[in-house]
């Protein structure tokens, strides 16, 4: 159990920007069973995190403070993730996934969020 749970954390921690997700429930999209989604990260725009607001806005009617802790934000975040390598798949139809997928979905969009600068990178930033 220990071992598993130690898995878990180093999946937590990482981020790849682009990837796949195996699904534990498969997904039917178009009348094809799908086993896996592909996602990418780094294809994001500002335009797309702006439609992805709008896509959650319509979903809730809460005001969200902290998008990495909003369930229905980190949904939206990853619905337009997929759309950049699987644009055949809509928010729609990733609201039918699993439970556990999801889960698996929004952690991926919590850790878009809450990414590190890794060392050896370097942050630009400009002071106001």
């Amino acid at each position: 159990m220990a071992k598993k749970e130690a898995e878990n954390q180093a999946k937590t921690d990482e981020f790849v920007g682009k990837g796949t997700l195996k699904l534990r429930k498969p997904l039917t999209v178009d009348g094809k069973q799908l086993a896996q989604i592909h996602y990418n990260f780094d294809e994001l725009t500002a335009l797309d995190l702006i439609e992805a607001d709008k896509d959650r806005a319509t979903m809730s009617n809460n005001v969200v403070m902290i998008e990495q802790f909003d369930t229905t934000a980190k949904l939206c975040i990853f619905a337009r993730a997929v759309s950049k390598a699987m644009p055949e798949v809509s928010l729609a139809d990733l609201k039918r996934m699993g439970g556990h997928d999801a889960q698996e979905a929004m952690i991926l969009s919590r850790r878009f969020f809450t990414v590190q600068i890794e060392d050896g990178e370097e942050e630009t930033t400009e002071a106001q």
